[in-house]
């Protein structure tokens, strides 16, 4: 937990934690560890600096393909398969928002709670990959 006197930018990177926390999280039951998804999620949580030097908006696609190679080296990666990791990624998260009527806040303060332990609505938003309801 932050100080009372925390400043804006230490909540905000708090936030920004607990949101990445709350994805991986969900994620990893809607994904089974030997995905592309799952790899290319495991790779945001041990480089958090991946996207510091990206231009806004865009993937360092190229940098993804060289740490993921270092991370999970068979089968080889390469842009196609990391473009096609990072579709199936955005679109999971474009359902769970759309299925659920959830916008941007509401999505980020859901990743939040899953963070900080909340399981409430675990059954409502969170399939297990081994039988996906909600997010298929």
């Amino acid at each position: 937990m932050l100080p009372a006197n925390a400043t804006a930018i230490e909540l905000n990177v708090a936030n920004t934690r607990l949101i990445w926390i709350g994805l991986f999280k969900l994620a990893a039951r809607r994904f089974p560890p030997e995905d592309d998804v799952s790899m290319l999620l495991q790779l945001f949580q041990v480089s958090p600096d991946l996207f510091d030097g990206a231009a806004s908006g865009q993937w360092p696609v190229n940098e993804i393909v060289n740490r993921l190679s270092t991370l999970f080296p068979d089968p080889a990666w390469r842009i196609d398969r990391v473009d096609n990791a990072k579709r199936r990624l955005v679109n999971w998260v474009r359902r769970l928002k759309q299925s659920n009527g959830l916008d941007q806040v509401d999505l980020e303060a859901f990743f939040v709670s899953i963070a900080r332990g909340s399981n409430n609505d675990l059954h409502e938003f969170g399939a297990d990959y081994r039988s996906p309801r909600v997010l298929s």
